[in-house]
């Protein structure tokens, strides 16, 4: 199992990384490809880290203190209900679950929302629109302070 939830905290990790990628991008660019591939990164990355805590719980519940952080938060005489919420009882263990949390809420607000080709254009207008003030921003002279 350890392995199993290092491997899933390594490829959330770079799914993370190709959802802000693709995500940002394919705003940019108006591309509903790139836009696409995004919203599945929020999905996959979602199953990765539910698969990461489930993990984690095994890990817990077997008592298997080869694991770091099983060792650190729990014994063989904790209660069940004690042992459970150990998943959240140290600074590594609450991000994770509450990154798991945060990709739940995600993949659902992702679901909820479908894409029209209609968000395609209000996309691509807002970003054209974001690029127009970015530009205007920079031709801008910055402001020295009061004299």
């Amino acid at each position: 199992m350890t392995l199993l939830g290092t491997l899933a905290l390594w490829i959330a990790f770079l799914l993370g990384i190709w959802g802000a990628i693709a995500g940002f991008a394919g705003g940019h660019s108006g591309r509903a490809d790139l836009q696409q591939s995004a919203r599945h990164a929020v999905f996959a990355m979602c199953a990765v880290l539910v698969a990461a805590v489930v993990s984690l719980e095994i890990a817990l519940f077997h008592h298997d203190f080869n694991v770091e952080y099983v060792a650190a938060y729990t014994s063989r005489n904790l209660p069940t209900f004690y042992t459970w919420s150990a998943l959240y009882a140290g600074q590594k263990g609450s991000l994770l679950f509450w990154a798991t949390v945060l990709s739940i809420f995600g993949s659902l607000a992702c679901r909820m929302s479908r894409p029209s080709r209609a968000s395609s254009r209000r996309s691509s207008s807002a970003s054209r629109c974001s690029r127009r003030i970015r530009s205007i921003a920079c031709r801008t002279p910055r402001w020295t302070g009061a004299g």
